[in-house]
């Protein structure tokens, strides 16, 4: 699997094509084939197969393709504790990605 990277919200059109992480809440889940998950900054993404159904837990991180800046072709999925904070995993991004990247290279 290419290197993936993990993104916020408001970076997705910037990634369309690339492979990525991005972290949401499950929305809903259509036909098992596909979901929506809300993202950092309330950006709500469509997730393509293959889990679909499998979802376990309320929040999800997907690593997959990002095929247009509101849909994402999933390779892998992780379930994520329902406790799990979005906010402050915002904030975290934003210092991995920002004014601190270089303490996360």
């Amino acid at each position: 699997m290419p290197q993936a990277f993990r993104i916020s919200g408001d970076r997705l059109s910037n990634h369309i094509g690339s492979t990525v992480r991005i972290v949401g809440r499950i929305m809903q889940i259509e036909d098992g084939k596909q979901a929506k998950i809300q993202m950092t900054e309330g950006v709500l993404v469509t997730v393509l197969g293959p889990s679909g159904q499998n979802y376990m837990k309320s929040y999800v991180e997907i690593v997959g393709k990002m095929e247009d800046a509101t849909t994402i072709q999933e390779y892998k999925s992780i379930p994520i504790d329902d406790g799990f904070d979005l906010d402050t995993f915002n904030k975290m991004l934003k210092y991995c990605t920002g004014k601190y990247s270089n303490l996360f290279s």
